[in-house]
């Protein structure tokens, strides 16, 4: 993991640390985030709220379980109303 940011019209490298856990971390002061080296994984954490921000393929994941998720809520609803609709005779 390395970076650089512009301070002026120079390009200073910026400090990686490596943690206790064994990721490399670097820090954005612009964002207020680092930019982290996990598992072969780039990954965003937020050093104020204490947590990862979601990757794209989390958020896919959470996306399509919800999708699924609603999708079978849909159906249950259209069997309760066909059986109540069996149910009043109509």
């Amino acid at each position: 993991l390395a970076g650089d940011r512009l301070v002026g019209e120079k390009y200073e490298p910026i400090a990686i640390q490596r943690t206790v856990e064994g990721r490399f971390r670097g820090h954005s002061e612009v964002l207020n985030l680092d930019l982290c080296w996990e598992n072969g994984l780039l990954r965003w954490y937020d050093p104020v709220g204490d947590q990862f921000l979601v990757s794209i393929p989390e958020e896919r994941a959470a996306r399509i379980a919800a999708e699924a998720q609603a999708e079978a809520a849909e159906a249950r609803v259209r069997e309760l109303q066909e059986e109540l609709s069996r149910l009043r005779g109509e």
